[in-house]
């Protein structure tokens, strides 16, 4: 058996090629087992590949079982797994990286010649070819790494055989270079080796159409001739007989083509877009086989009918791009409609959108490249298919990436599931529709020598027919024939191409303009020559690739260094472009990753990861916060410690179920340690405040308190005068929640209004107010305050806190008799009951909204049993107590004295286990009033001899209405 990483992956076995499993990420596990050639945890594997919301052990063993039977044989078990470990043993096979290591255990210089000969065959291939997972960033910065590091291996090993037989065997030598300059296009040492050997065997002309390609390609890429080395070799090689040819010239533009065969796919489209309502057809099939070609067609006929047609699609660097696809459907002006409808719950946002859709009449959607799409647009996929059934969705998809993405392949199981989706798969064309295929494109070429070479494959196919017209006869692949399409772009053309296929996906003119610095009437005449040569084709308003593959093509033939050049240069130019919103972070992010900037990164995804908390997307805003953390990792000083706080912060916030919230906090304690060891007091005082908040959902409010003064004046110590305010406003609705000290609330509450002045984005502010006022006894204002409390905390994505005000509202209006003004706050925070965590917010307000609807003559006990018994399990006993005080006022009013001083003894327990004083003292004047109206005066003097100092006004009003 052989496995070859330099190149694209094999596996071959007794020189034949074995079918690999259609999953990157599997193919990406076999590869890294066999490059590290060691055991490796499953934890560690989890991370590098499938670390997120999903199971990753269950992908990980679903990877292995595909894996076992290709490398396993009788006597030979390859792939070795236990609970802990996995590992690739060779156990006869043959791994070219590994063997190129061996090769030079010492170094290139002292391994001998016939060691280097031996393994130069291996040396051709850009290392891991085709295996990138931009989204698997971990993996990603490995793969890199590990490329890099073959790369600088084979080309060391070629041009230290090009100097030793170069003398005595240029022949040999000469294939050696020619490999040297296939896997570094740009090393002048190379051509200087190319073209000097091609001189040495009486070669003339071709040494001086080698210069000629040199000095074209080096002032199309690097702006600048050859250097003096390769002008004397020029030079040596007397005058030039040589005239390169000119470039072809650009292929006239030509009608859309009609679709070869495909009849009967075309026909169940057809059937698809006027059969039974609520079906979504997905056209499966490889890269190249024509899925969005016949997408391009069902559009055709969804306009002929008179239906509208929106078009999306997954972008593989754009994973985490929350709602990506779908906002690239609706097009201009989508983004700000997601955006502006964050403040829903996802059940009400894709409501009011598949409502959109539904207006809209006879309506198509297609999504392209499902395996790539984002977990919210698919998620919206299934609901508009269920909701909005009128609404015809077509999408394509690879069926081997679908395996990678647990959104996409959770969306196409559930369709499965509700019988909801039709499934067309594409197969290659037969000999005949080959041949008119082929004729289409390239008149007169061999039909039946392009179905041979390409067995059908749609896009193969275009192109051998394609090389065949332009002469070219031998070929050995689809991406040899993609590259040399490629290399006859000359000119600003060519220069673009690099740019193009670093972005990504489709691109507008005047961000290629902004990236590239070319002026925008240059880069319209080049990018109309790419779109005459099918290399690109227009998207609406932008431009993108003709098919991902040539995508691929143009950005294997950029270098690794190069790469990160390209990527390096459109993250910054896009991170200098004002971006209110966050909306770029996500691209910034990839870029700057691939880009090796890691400040950048990291700020970037500490951007995206809080735009994702507003969108409702705390899966993707995880994503990014540790993708952000590793980069934060790299840096050094304050903006390190800033950002690592920072990020920490955000993936609290994004934790809703509250499963790694205690391991983020014990991270943020260091991260706060190593901020006041470098005096960082500003990052300290921001831990501190999401700490503070970490202590009260958990009940140590001393400590809670303790470290929300502690941020206050660290703040104060280095911050600016907004940041001053937040911190102490943060303090000020720590220690009002708390229920004591409210003098000293309202006193920071007051320094930090003055501090912030007209900035009208701190939600704690207002909150902080809020409950001060409602201790106070003005329970408008206070509804009014807490209002805008919720409403600045959607916005921020802060969902907890949004809880904690419709909780106080409708806890004010409950009290006041204001049923309907109650329960819509109660409806407010249920309608994001998801975000909310496992914290009592939820079954307090069912409590209280049960309450409300008895006040209104519809009591439903079960409810309000069932809502009681989920709050006394979320542990939240200031809640508790209040809920069973409003449960205990009804139960008097309606003559139920026992269960009435049941529910108050319990008001009682819990507001004391909480140190609340007002609750306690509310929970003991209901105890009086009930023992009242039974008749027990005696119970009545422990109420007289509370002490009403520090109460809220609601306390002091139950104390006094009973003594």
């Amino acid at each position: 058996m052989d496995i070859r990483l330099l190149g694209e992956l094999v596996v071959a076995r007794g020189g034949t090629p074995l079918a690999l499993p259609a999953s990157k990420k599997t193919r990406a596990l076999l590869a890294y087992l066999a490059a590290t050639a060691r055991p490796q945890p499953r934890d560690k594997l989890c991370a590098l590949l499938w670390d997120g919301p999903d199971d990753p052990r269950a992908a990980l063993r679903w990877s292995l079982t595909k894996l076992r039977p290709l490398l396993d044989e009788p006597g030979a078990t390859r792939l070795v797994a236990d609970r802990e470990r996995v590992e690739l043993v060779a156990a006869g096979a043959t791994i070219d990286l590994i063997a190129l290591r061996a090769a030079v255990p010492a170094g290139v210089a002292r391994a001998s010649t016939e060691a280097l000969a031996a393994v130069a065959p291996l040396c051709g291939g850009e290392p891991f070819d085709g295996l990138d997972l931009p989204d698997c960033f971990r993996y990603d910065e490995w793969l890199r790494g590990e490329r890099e590091a073959a790369r600088r291996l084979a080309l060391a090993v070629l041009a230290a055989l090009v100097e030793r037989i170069g003398e005595r065997e240029p022949a040999r030598a000469l294939d050696h270079a020619r490999a040297w300059l296939g896997l570094e296009r740009l090393d002048e040492a190379a051509h200087a080796a190319t073209i000097r050997l091609l001189a040495q065997l009486g070669r003339r002309d071709d040494a001086l159409a080698a210069y000629a390609r040199c000095e074209r390609l080096f002032e199309r890429e690097l702006g600048r001739g050859p250097s003096r080395e390769l002008e004397r070799l020029r030079m040596a090689l007397g005058s030039a007989s040589f005239a390169p040819a000119p470039a072809p010239p650009a292929a006239p533009a030509q009608p859309a083509r009609p679709l070869v065969g495909r009849t009967a796919e075309t026909a169940a489209l057809a059937d698809a877009l006027a059969g039974p309502p609520g079906c979504v057809t997905v056209v499966l099939g490889e890269p190249g086989i024509g899925k969005t070609r016949l997408l391009d067609e069902l559009a055709a006929i969804a306009r002929e009918r008179g239906h509208a047609v929106l078009r999306g699609r997954g972008v593989e660097s754009e994973l985490v791009r929350p709602f990506g696809a779908w906002i690239d459907a609706l097009g201009a002006g989508a983004d700000d409609v997601f955006r502006a409808q964050a403040e829903l719950d996802r059940a009400r946002l894709f409501g009011t959108i598949a409502a959109a859709l539904t207006a809209r009449g006879a309506l198509l959607v297609i999504l392209d490249d499902v395996q790539w799409l984002d977990e919210a647009s698919a998620a919206l996929v299934h609901y508009v298919a269920r909701a909005a059934p009128e609404v015809r969705i077509a999408c394509g998809a690879r069926p081997g990436e679908l395996a990678d993405n647990p959104a996409a392949l959770r969306l196409v199981r559930a369709l499965t599931r509700d019988g909801a989706v039709r499934q067309i798969g594409l197969s290659p064309l037969s000999a005949a529709e080959t041949r008119a295929l082929a004729a289409a494109y390239a008149p007169g070429v061999d039909g039946d020598r392009v179905f041979a070479e390409s067995g059908g494959h749609p896009l193969f196919a275009v192109e051998i027919a394609r090389a065949l017209a332009r002469g070219d006869t031998a070929w050995t692949s689809l991406d040899a024939l993609l590259a040399e399409r490629l290399e006859l772009l000359d000119g600003l053309a060519a220069e673009l191409v690099p740019w193009a296929a670093a972005l990504g996906g489709a691109f507008a003119a005047e961000q290629l303009a902004a990236i590239t610095g070319v002026p925008l009437v240059e880069l319209a005449r080049a990018v109309a020559e790419l779109e005459h040569r099918a290399i690109v084709r227009a998207a609406g308003a932008e431009w993108d690739f003709a098919h991902d593959l040539i995508r691929a093509a143009a950005y294997r033939r950029v270098s690794e260094p190069r790469r990160r050049l390209l990527h390096l240069q459109i993250a910054r130019t896009l991170a200098a472009q004002a971006d209110p919103d966050g909306e770029r972070a996500i691209e910034i992010a990839h870029h700057a990753q691939l880009g090796g900037d890691p400040l950048l990164c990291a700020r970037a995804c500490l951007a995206a990861a809080a735009r994702c908390l507003r969108l409702f997307a705390p899966d993707q805003a995880t994503t990014l916060a540790e993708r952000g953390l590793e980069h934060a990792a790299r840096l050094a000083g304050e903006e390190r410690l800033r950002l690592r706080i920072e990020l920490l912060v955000v993936a609290y916030n994004a934790d809703l179920r509250r499963a790694r919230c205690a391991q983020i906090a014990r991270e943020l304690e260091r991260a706060i340690v190593d901020a006041r060891a470098a005096g960082c007091h500003g990052a300290a005082a921001r831990g501190l405040q999401q700490l503070s908040v970490a202590d009260y959902e958990s009940g140590d409010w001393a400590r809670a308190r303790a470290r929300s003064l502690d941020a206050m004046r660290r703040g104060r110590a280095d911050a600016d005068p907004a940041e001053q305010g937040r911190a102490l406003a943060h303090t000020a609705q720590c220690i009002a929640l708390l229920g004591r000290d409210i003098a000293e609330a309202e006193a920071l509450a007051s320094e930090a209004a003055d501090l912030l002045g007209p900035i009208d984005d701190c939600a704690e502010l207002p909150f902080a107010l809020a409950i001060i006022r409602d201790h106070q006894g003005d329970a408008a204002a206070a509804i009014a305050l807490a209002s805008r409390a919720a409403e600045l905390a959607l916005a921020s994505g802060r969902y907890w806190l949004a809880g904690y005000a419709w909780s106080r509202c409708a806890l004010i209006e409950l009290v006041r008799g204001r049923s309907r003004e109650a329960i819509a706050h109660c409806d407010a925070l249920l309608a994001h009951a998801s975000r909310m965590g496992d914290g009592g917010d939820v079954p307090f307000v069912e409590v209280v909204a049960a309450c409300a609807r008895w006040q209104l003559g519809e009591r439903d006990a079960p409810a309000m049993d069932r809502a009681l018994a989920a709050l006394r399990t979320a542990d939240a006993p200031t809640l508790l107590a209040s809920a069973l005080c409003c449960v205990a006022e009804l139960e008097l009013a309606a003559g139920e004295l026992a269960a009435a001083e049941a529910h108050a003894r319990d008001a009682v327990a819990a507001a004391e286990r909480a140190e609340r004083i007002s609750e306690a003292a509310i929970a003991r004047s209901l105890l009086a009033r009930i023992a009242r109206a039974a008749g027990r005066v005696a119970d009545l003097a422990p109420l007289a001899a509370l002490d009403p100092t520090g109460l809220a006004a609601r306390a002091r009003a139950a104390i006094a209405a009973v003594v």
